[in-house]
């Protein structure tokens, strides 16, 4: 969001190695998570809040700059963060068990309206 608002010719995003890919939740989804938690009382436990399922942050950055008003130019820099990509994700089974929650926001969508939040802002107007 800062580069569409940037007088910076041309719009380039450098980062290291992205092709990781990681367990991502959207928050409304966490936060209706730790409700049902408070809610249902469950028993001691470990309760992941996750989606069950893994996004190269390749992908996230991808949904972005798709998403931009200009043109963004990512670069890898190969000295930054390289090794092996890593597969994260983990199960929100117990979870589900528990509270009957289970995520409902797609990772795009998700990254899509992080992008809204930080135009808006950028434009001073006040966020919720």
């Amino acid at each position: 969001a800062s580069l569409e608002v940037s007088d910076i010719e041309p719009k380039i995003i450098k980062t290291g190695n992205i092709s990781h890919k990681r367990d991502i939740v959207d928050i409304n989804d966490a936060i209706k998570a730790y409700i049902a938690l408070a809610k249902n009382t469950p028993e001691i436990g470990e309760y992941l809040v996750c989606s069950g399922s893994s996004i190269a942050l390749s992908e996230i950055l991808g949904f972005m700059t798709s998403a931009s008003t200009k043109e963004i130019i990512h670069i890898t820099e190969k000295d930054r963060g390289f090794g092996e990509a890593i597969d994260r994700y983990y199960s929100h089974q117990h979870l589900t068990a528990a509270t009957g929650w289970t995520p409902e926001t797609p990772a795009q969508k998700s990254a899509i309206d992080v992008l809204e939040f930080k135009r808006r802002e950028l434009q001073g107007d006040k966020v919720r």
